[in-house]
């Protein structure tokens, strides 16, 4: 398998154990899975996920990326989970990240301090996140993505900056120009 996209509640907020024979994914997407614990622990073992998407699918407060964990994620896109108000990025972890989209983190008040670990960064989207956030961005926390070529933040109710906003072409090449609608 590839591919898996999962939306909807998980049972008791917890994994299914299926997700341990998942070695071989290359792209996961998790939806409204209302996962209580942190599940990026759950997929440390799926050494070639290349493509990690999770909307509105952890109601905890804390995700953590261990060093050597997601040695080929190319792309990160945490979404909508409104109780995540700390993320910790270990040195070592994500080696090969290139695009990392946050949006809607409303409870995220600073900058994750591991991002300035991750060197391969090209492309950080940032959408409708709380100013407190974005004034750290640009002052107290700006040595932290300073590596980073490509930061682009804008709201979502702004329509000439969605127009120019172009999501992860790759993924749109390969999936088709409307899969990102559904996030």
């Amino acid at each position: 398998m590839k591919f898996f996209w999962l939306r909807g509640r998980l049972y008791e907020g917890v994994l299914p154990q299926m997700f341990a024979s998942f070695e071989k994914l290359a792209a996961l997407k998790l939806d409204c899975s209302c996962l209580k614990k942190d599940p990026i622990n759950s997929f440390a073992h799926t050494l070639n996920l290349v493509y990690l998407n999770l909307c509105r699918a952890y109601d905890g407060e804390q995700l953590t990326f261990r060093a050597g964990w997601f040695p080929k994620l190319s792309s990160l896109a945490l979404v909508d989970m409104e109780c995540l108000n700390s993320i910790e990025i270990e040195e070592g972890a994500m080696k090969v990240l290139h695009t990392l989209e946050i949006v809607g983190l409303k409870s995220l008040k600073i900058v994750p301090r591991g991002i300035k670990h991750i060197k391969t960064l090209q492309k950080m989207v940032l959408t409708d996140m709380r100013k407190e956030f974005m004034d750290r961005l640009h002052a107290d926390d700006s040595d932290i993505v300073e590596h980073i070529p490509d930061i682009q933040s804008f709201d979502s109710f702004d329509s000439e900056a969605v127009k120019k906003m172009v999501l992860l072409p790759h993924l749109a090449k390969k999936y088709g120009t409307g899969w990102w609608e559904l996030c």
